[in-house]
């Protein structure tokens, strides 16, 4: 017989954190009425804040690619071509999997020194 182990906590976190994100980008981009689009706009605050880190990756890439290409636009540079735009969203997808995994991590170690 087939022994099924069970999945991680820290797998589960990563997986929901990443998920939580694509459902928020989602929201944002699908959202017409003003009310909506504000509602949205307050729940992305904490996404915003935790994702501060990956936009300066990101304007240090642009730079980069400023610098390589001329392309006059600065750190908005990595926006500009497609293959860009595709590495900033698995890049942000692949981030927000491991701030989950951290968070389940550090919820764990909270929860063994409370024991």
């Amino acid at each position: 017989m087939f022994k099924i182990n069970k999945i991680p906590l820290w797998f589960k976190g990563g997986c929901l954190s990443s998920l939580f994100y694509i459902l928020i980008t989602f929201l944002i981009s699908h959202f017409d009425s003003i009310k909506e689009n504000i509602l949205v706009r307050i729940i992305t605050v904490p996404l915003l804040i935790l994702s501060l880190p990956l936009l300066i990756l990101y304007a240090y890439i642009g730079f980069a690619i400023d610098l390589i290409f001329n392309t006059g636009v600065g750190y908005e540079s990595l926006g500009m071509f497609p293959q860009g735009i595709i590495f900033m969203k698995i890049s942000s997808i692949i981030y927000f999997f491991f701030v989950g995994v951290l968070i389940i991590k550090i919820y764990e170690i909270i929860k063994k020194k409370n024991l």
